[in-house]
């Protein structure tokens, strides 16, 4: 027991040491911040200036491209990005960028520079720095999107129904609002043996969500295709990427159309693993819509739009311990001695993968010819459920609510 103790403190001691001088991005990228941390000279500072100024720029610039080519809506019309073109991105980028850091090495000197190697090794890299915000939105269903619930705040519509309306709302507010995640939880590693003894009790902190996450075989997300979500798309689709209508009506109508916004229900159903296709195989599972009046409905069609493989991740995942109290001192001599133990160390993992992008189609109306989504529902939800009970079925829940989020 005091040997597990000894262990704890130590990772625990190591884990808690930060730095009285952190340094990040922000302190190279925003205009001015890296002169004045370096304490730059008047000469240095107007060479310095521009080259900060092309940092920005082509930083942003990789940012608006890499948006625009793993944008939510290009996706799903199957125009899915290959991860060789990706990386080709990211390595013509960090050419320049490594260019440019060449250039403002040559104007600093050595003790200048060792504030700028500081930046360049802080945990958050340059390239992720977001610099300026993008109309592109891409729903990210890995370990590392925080925003997985099994519900979320919706608001009530009518469904099916061409019409879309002016909300204030933007792409991404959209998508947030009407996309709903989950994952296959697996078991929950124990201590063999300490909770069978009386002698000993024990408390576990709970494993992370993105621990959980990395360890599913399969994760979810869910987005209803709202008209007002649809036409958005579209836009952005028309505006930013290159097609051949000259007129932007008769261009929405057939991409309306191409939806079933008319006659159907669709809901875009992503499914992430890091194992096997298997476990992406559509026929494993049975999948229906539930309301909140208990009807369920089963998909008209099912079209698989994509099914491609997953840049690798690098995924820092915090451990999980546990601590021991020798309730009566049987152990330790001591009752009440109570120690902590780690179940499992902070790691870091490397999760890749493969998705698949499945469009399901519902009926656009009950047998008594009333829509899918109406006045009077509480909610709606998407079951998926393994033939096999190889899992628990896993929900999807939209509330349905009065006033557009955050209204």
């Amino acid at each position: 027991m005091k040997r597990m103790l000894s262990y704890a403190v130590v990772i625990s001691l190591a884990a808690t040491v930060t730095s009285t001088d952190a340094a990040s991005p922000r302190d190279l990228l925003e205009p001015g911040r890296f002169q004045s941390q370096v304490k730059a000279s008047a000469r240095q500072a107007k060479i310095l200036a521009p080259l900060v100024d092309s940092l920005r720029s082509v930083i942003s610039g990789y940012q608006w491209e890499y948006g625009r080519r793993t944008y939510e809506g290009r996706l799903w019309l199957g125009y899915t990005p290959t991860i060789k073109q990706l990386h080709l991105l990211e390595k013509n980028t960090r050419r320049k960028v490594d260019g440019l850091l060449d250039s403002v090495r040559a104007v600093i000197d050595d003790n200048q520079e060792k504030r700028l190697t500081k930046i360049l090794k802080s945990k958050q890299d340059l390239l992720e720095f977001k610099l300026s915000d993008t109309p592109f939105y891409r729903v990210n269903n890995s370990p590392l999107n925080r925003r997985s619930q099994e519900q979320t705040d919706a608001y009530r519509i009518e469904l099916p129904d061409p019409d879309w309306r002016d909300t204030p709302l933007s792409y991404r507010e959209l998508v947030r609002s009407w996309t709903v995640r989950n994952y296959v939880q697996t078991a929950v590693r124990a201590e063999p043996g300490l909770a069978q003894s009386r002698d000993l009790q024990y408390d576990t902190t709970s494993p992370t969500l993105k621990r959980l996450a990395v360890q599913s075989p399969l994760l979810l997300s869910a987005t209803i295709a709202v008209p007002e979500l649809v036409r958005e798309e579209f836009d952005l689709l028309f505006e930013h990427y290159p097609h051949t209508f000259s007129d932007k009506q008769a261009a929405w109508n057939g991409f309306s159309a191409n939806n079933h916004l008319d006659d159907r229900m669709l809901v875009r159903l992503k499914m992430s693993t890091p194992g096997a296709a298997y476990h992406l195989d559509v026929e494993r599972y049975v999948i229906f819509l539930e309301d909140s009046k208990g009807t369920a409905y089963e998909p008209v069609t099912m079209e698989v739009t994509a099914h491609h493989k997953l840049e690798a991740l690098e995924i820092d995942l915090p451990g999980r311990s546990m601590s021991v109290t020798d309730t009566f001192g049987r152990y330790t001599g001591i009752p009440g001695y109570t120690e902590t133990r780690f179940l499992e160390l902070p790691s870091k993992v490397r999760y890749a993968g493969q998705e698949k992008l499945l469009k399901l189609y519902f009926p656009g109306f009950d047998f008594q010819g009333r829509p899918i989504l109406r006045e009077g529902l509480k909610h709606v939800k998407l079951v998926v459920q393994p033939e096999d009970g190889a899992f628990p079925p896993l929900e999807m829940k939209w509330n349905l609510k009065k006033n557009l989020p955050g209204s």
